[in-house]
């Protein structure tokens, strides 16, 4: 069934953290909702808390029309203790008040909803321990995970953990990847890019400082680099660290607006990626490269459906071996040009439109497997 046959439909996103978090979960409630906006859906994007909701989206994610947003508590901070009870006490009258035909959920919820559920698990971060530790986290996971219809992952690599973590059959697990709004990026071509390596994000599991003693073994003397998000001071000792040439050539602007940090994308040659994650990840990071025709060097951390070898990336482990591929993607056109050609053509596979699609077609599956049950 195409998009202009599909009934329309109430939709409700849920996501236990803020909606104005700008992380790659919030990237991907936002480029699904739009989505299914253009299709003429209903869609609801709701969290447990946050606070100026509309003015704080509007800032950090470009859409045509914003989806409703609500929230369960209007605050800004809240215990992971809080979350549950909200959720326990109030869950139920949010899907009341709205009344949807499909909830896809972002982060366990204990509470089962009347409506087709999907629940994505986007990493295996041992992000929420509760009272009991890492015991309260499996107990708490194994719960939730069974009170939803149907469990996706956003790459193959996640499937055995989160199956071993959650007590599920890894085949009852759907892989539907990630997805971004590709239009609003663009890549310019070779001759307006610049000798310029981009890092974004400067939270510790982003490893800024690999990227850095990374450039700083770089042998392209016109080689830059910029370092994008808040502040720390961590990166910056590292930073001051280094002799006052290569500090001339670092830039550090902080967090940028998101037109100011696609210009950088489309601009620069090479996107370093060193995250680190307990088991690889569908790297919103690496997605706005592949959007943005950008090839990256990347650690083992993003998933292979992103991280291509050879392909939309080189996969790297030291900076040595990162500062070797900085300087290949910075001096060899031919390389650079079938790489950023590579990623150009597999990015429509992580297209909002695309995907969309296959969370609506998993969810009418389900429909169908509920009704013959």
């Amino acid at each position: 069934m195409g998009a202009s046959q599909r009934p329309r439909m109430k939709i409700l996103i849920i996501k236990r953290d803020p909606l104005t978090r700008p992380d790659g979960i919030s990237q991907f409630i936002f480029s699904l909702a739009g989505a299914w906006l253009r299709e003429g859906h209903q869609v609801v994007c709701a969290a447990t808390h946050g606070t100026n909701l509309e003015a704080g989206v509007r800032g950090l994610f470009e859409m045509e029309q914003l989806p409703q947003l609500d929230v369960l508590i209007n605050t800004d901070h809240l215990s992971d203790w809080r979350k549950f009870i909200a959720w326990r006490r109030q869950g139920a009258l949010l899907e009341s008040k709205y009344q949807p035909d499909l909830i896809l959920i972002n982060g366990a919820v204990p509470i089962r909803f009347r409506a087709r559920t999907i629940l994505v698990a986007h990493d295996v971060e041992r992000r929420w321990l509760g009272p009991l530790g890492p015991l309260g986290r499996i107990l708490y996971k194994t719960m939730t995970y069974r009170l939803v219809e149907k469990v996706v992952t956003t790459c193959p690599e996640l499937v055995p953990h989160v199956a071993r973590e959650c007590r599920l059959e890894p085949e009852k697990i759907t892989i539907i990847p990630t997805c971004i709004e590709t239009k609003r990026y663009s890549g310019l071509p070779l001759p307006q890019r610049q000798p310029l390596i981009l890092h974004m994000g400067q939270q510790d599991y982003k490893q800024p400082r690999i990227s850095l003693q990374a450039f700083s073994l770089v042998r392209n003397a016109g080689a830059r680099l910029v370092v994008t998000g808040k502040i720390e001071r961590s990166f910056l000792r590292a930073l001051h660290k280094l002799p006052q040439e290569l500090q001339n050539r670092v830039n550090v602007p902080g967090v940028v607006p998101v037109q100011k940090l696609k210009q950088l994308l489309a601009e620069a040659r090479v996107v370093s990626i060193p995250s680190r994650y307990a088991h690889p990840v569908a790297s919103p990071t690496a997605l706005e490269a592949l959007a943005s025709h950008t090839p990256g060097v990347c650690s083992k951390s993003v998933t292979s459906l992103m991280a291509r070898q050879g392909e939309t990336c080189f996969v790297e482990c030291t900076p040595h071996g990162m500062a070797q591929r900085f300087d290949e993607l910075l001096g060899n056109d031919e390389l650079w040009s079938r790489m950023s050609s590579k990623c150009s053509e597999i990015k429509l596979q992580f297209d909002a439109s695309t995907i969309a699609g296959q969370y609506l077609k998993l969810a009418m599956d389900s429909a169908g497997e509920k009704a013959a049950s």
